[in-house]
């Protein structure tokens, strides 16, 4: 086997073994969010990667089968591995063209309680499964992006195209949230479901990419 191809083999090894790491979570603060202005707090682990390769963590919940998000706005940005990046850059597109339709799917699946008012005790559990969603939903979000920022031009390329994706969904998720969830009681019950889902942050040694 040439040493390309077993670099290669390598850096996609070592990017799998610190992706199920990084699927542990994360139980370090919390960035606010709209609906909640405070974070949760926790350990920090260091933890090395073994090709220098930033861990990209997949998606591990399953979205629900109901379906009451608003469409997509707008035109979904691309997901194509260009052909011609480089093979430091090219799992960083794959692992997005893999998890983008995956976050999108968790947003169609929102069981968003419509009919069903916030403050009205029978509805409670139904408005509390949309808040533990979004804060699922969010951390799928979070995951999109490397934990080690690269420097090349395939690298800048790259944070473009996941700006433009970020862009697109967060621009969803407010049309969710707008629509169904504007009261005090909401952003309390936003803010528990985040305490309630607290994760280990993992540091990790990065090199330029």
């Amino acid at each position: 086997m040439s040493d390309p191809h077993r670099a290669a083999i390598l850096r996609r090894r070592a990017l799998f073994v610190t992706s199920a790491l990084g699927a542990l979570g994360c139980g370090g603060p919390r960035p606010p969010h709209p609906e909640s202005g405070s974070t949760a707090s926790g350990a920090v682990v260091s933890v090395p990667t073994a090709s220098g390769e930033s861990p990209l963590a997949p998606a591990s919940a399953s979205a629900t089968t109901s379906s009451h998000a608003p469409a997509p706005v707008g035109k979904l940005p691309p997901l194509d591995v260009p052909a011609d990046v480089s093979e430091a850059a090219r799992p960083y597109f794959e692992h997005l063209a893999a998890a983008v339709p995956d976050v999108h799917a968790a947003l169609d699946g929102l069981p968003v309680p419509r009919d069903c008012p916030i403050d009205k005790p029978a509805c409670e559990a139904a408005w509390k499964e949309l808040a533990e969603g979004l804060v699922e939903l969010d951390e799928r979000i979070r995951r999109l992006e490397p934990r080690c920022a690269g420097s090349s031009a395939d690298a800048r390329r790259f944070e473009e195209r996941l700006a433009a994706h970020r862009a697109h969904i967060a621009e969803r998720r407010a049309a969710l949230v707008a629509a169904v969830a504007t009261t005090a009681r909401w952003v309390a019950m936003f803010e528990a479901a985040e305490q309630a889902a607290p994760r280990v942050c993992l540091k990790y040694a990065c090199r330029d990419w």
